[in-house]
Order: structure tokens, then C-alpha cells, then sequence
């Protein structure tokens, strides 16, 4: 068994899952900001490897589309518990799987609650910077990563896409192209929504009525 802050890192018969020990309590990082910690799923670290292809199908229309190299649909359900379904499960394994998802500000609630859109990077805390970037970015070879939110029937919506991109204009094309990535992630929740209900702690996921379909838009990926 393996202690990770304020979560235990269970191994059992060959499995392992997360359990929860205060995860939502306050704490002080290295700023001085309290946040409010994430409550992440006791098998969060094992729920994307386990659904990877059938992830990965669902994803495939958008994976390569306007330079996206990577999306995971993080849904955090009423009661504040928190699923990642991921491509690249790496990325949040990096993070999760030791103490760095305390320092990671993008899955918190103060900041997924109260954003539209904002950039991985400039969720990092003071001082972690650096190895966040690196585990979480530089590991995976993505060169930036950004995630719309949306709030539904009191379920937290977060699309996270990266890509590898490294053309310095990439973040003012994917910042006015906001809406459509909204629209990638809806249509993409809709194919692992299935998925996802096996995970919501008895909630029933909300069904979205979206029509629209992945596209290339302006010169993203060009």
C-alpha cells in the first residue's frame, strides 16, 4: 500500500484503486492560495487504461482534427467526485497517480466551477511548474494543452484537449475557435457516455442534444 497525501494508494489481487481521505478539504500551496481539493474516483487511475480502445474509438473523429493530439472528457458528477476518460492516460497518471494533482489547479473546483476556457499551464502552482509541465506535458511529447468546461443538470463538463503543436500562433487559433472545441467534446461525451455511467456513483449522466459534427476550422493544423 502506498500513501499519496491526502488519498492511500490501495493495491489489492493485482488491482489498485484510490481511497479517499479528506480529498476535500482545504490546504495551503506554495502561493499561499487555500483550495478546495478535488475528490477524484477511487479508480480513477485505472478507468482509462481498462475502457482505452473503446475510449480511444470514441475520440477518433476529433484526434488529428484543428492539431489535437490528445482529449480526455473529465466529468465530475453532483457530488463533486471526479472520472477522467482519456487518450492518453498517461497524462493524468503522471499527475494522480503521486502528490502533484495537489498542485495541479486545473482539476480543482475553484477553477473548473468559475472557467469557460483556460490553459494547463496556467493552472500550475507557484513552484511545481516546471515538473507539472514535464510530467504532465513534456512526457506525453504536447507542447500545450487548454479545457472548456460546461456545467449540465449539476454535472461539471471538462474537455481537455493538448496537442504537439508548437507554431506560437497555435493558442490565438485555438482561443477563437473556442466554440468548436466546445462542440468536439459534446460530440465526443455523447460516445463515452456509456462508459462514464458505470463510474457516476449511481447518477444518471446527463444526454446532450448536440447535432453538431467535429469540423476543420480556421488554420488550426494547417
Amino acid at each position: 500500500m502506498t500513501v499519496i497525501s491526502n488519498c492511500v494508494f490501495v493495491r489489492d489481487s493485482g488491482e489498485c484503486h484510490i481511497e479517499n481521505e479528506g480529498m476535500n478539504r482545504d490546504f495551503v500551496v506554495k502561493d499561499g492560495r487555500s483550495k478546495k481539493l478535488p475528490k477524484l474516483h477511487k479508480d480513477i487511475l485505472l478507468i482509462s487504461p481498462l475502457n482505452y480502445t473503446k475510449i480511444r474509438k470514441a475520440y477518433e473523429q476529433v484526434l488529428g482534427l484543428n492539431a489535437i493530439d490528445h482529449l480526455s472528457i473529465n466529468i465530475v458528477n453532483p457530488d463533486g467526485e471526479m472520472v477522467f476518460l482519456s487518450s492518453t492516460p498517461a497524462t493524468g497518471q503522471n499527475v494522480c497517480g503521486t502528490d502533484l494533482w495537489r498542485h495541479d489547479f486545473s482539476i480543482h473546483p475553484e477553477t473548473y466551477e468559475n472557467k469557460k476556457f483556460y490553459w494547463w499551464d496556467e493552472c500550475y502552482a507557484q513552484g511545481m511548474k516546471k515538473i507539472l509541465k514535464f510530467e504532465k506535458e513534456t512526457k506525453n511529447n504536447l507542447s500545450c494543452g487548454f479545457i472548456c468546461t460546461r456545467k449540465v443538470e449539476g454535472f461539471h463538463l471538462m474537455y481537455s484537449f493538448a496537442t504537439r503543436e508548437v507554431d506560437p500562433g497555435i493558442r490565438d487559433n485555438i482561443k477563437e475557435y473556442q466554440s468548436e472545441f466546445i462542440h468536439m467534446g459534446d460530440h465526443c461525451y455523447g460516445l463515452v457516455r456509456d462508459i462514464y455511467e458505470r463510474y457516476s456513483g449511481g447518477y444518471h449522466p446527463p444526454i446532450l442534444n448536440s447535432s453538431n459534427f467535429p469540423k476543420q476550422v480556421g488554420r488550426i493544423g494547417d
